[in-house]
């Protein structure tokens, strides 16, 4: 077998492998994952969402002081800061709307 060959079989396998594992959906195996029961899944998914948002609340924190420092107001921010903050709040109102639903 010689190097074009092999490289040949390589990509029809990761091809057949990346269609395979597409199809599946990453819901579908998270569901279907049997080391852990459904109550320990939602249950470490909420406790990761504490501390990935513990790390937003932290980022937040630093950056309000920075801002109050070194009196940078409102008006001083780029154009698309205003955008990305309207986006952040958006999107914060619909993660609260989900959470009322648990």
């Amino acid at each position: 077998m010689n190097r074009s060959n092999l490289r040949q079989i390589i990509k029809e396998e990761i091809g057949n492998f990346i269609l395979q594992e597409g199809r599946r959906g990453v819901y579908h195996e998270y569901r279907d994952d049997i080391t852990q029961s459904p109550r320990q899944k939602i249950g470490h998914a909420l406790k990761n969402v504490r501390n990935q948002l513990s790390e937003v609340e932290k980022s937040i924190d630093l950056n309000l002081r920075l801002k109050h420092e070194t009196g940078i107001g409102n008006n001083d921010y780029w154009e698309n800061t205003h955008k990305v903050m309207r986006r952040i709040s958006e999107r914060l109102l619909r993660i609260q709307n989900k959470m009322r639903k648990f």
